[in-house]
């Protein structure tokens, strides 16, 4: 079980992550999750970073995603790499192409050419475009 301090913890390390990654207050960061304990210091984290958290539906194929994708002005997105038979990165890159490495047009606020970051440690793997 886990308690709220461990969640607070939890949130505060991914925070400063987040920021160290050039997150900044008011960016919009997508949350392509599932239902998983690892939501909850994911959106804690975002707040604690001052960015607004935009949680995308996680059962989206690749046409919802496009549209909620161009419409969220995300300048990031954390995903999971999958949820049954959706392949999320693989969807991504059809929409964003470069989306996990900084080359996407379409994540036009961020820096171009810097890596994705990686948040380790999660049961769900997920990945950071920046």
């Amino acid at each position: 079980m886990l308690k709220y301090a461990g969640t607070h913890a939890w949130a505060m390390r991914l925070a400063d992550g987040l920021i160290a990654s050039g997150i900044r207050p008011g960016d919009h960061v997508g949350l392509i999750v599932a239902n998983h304990l690892e939501f909850v210091p994911l959106k804690f984290a975002i707040a604690a970073a001052g960015a607004i958290a935009v949680p995308f539906d996680y059962v989206y194929r690749q046409d919802g995603l496009a549209y909620v994708f161009a419409q969220s002005g995300c300048s990031v997105l954390i995903t999971m790499t999958s949820f049954g038979d959706l392949d999320y990165p693989a969807m991504l890159d059809a929409i964003a192409l470069g989306w996990a490495n900084g080359s996407s047009e379409k994540l036009p606020s961020l820096p171009r050419g810097q890596p994705g970051c990686f948040l380790q440690g999660l049961r769900a793997p997920l990945v950071g475009a920046r």
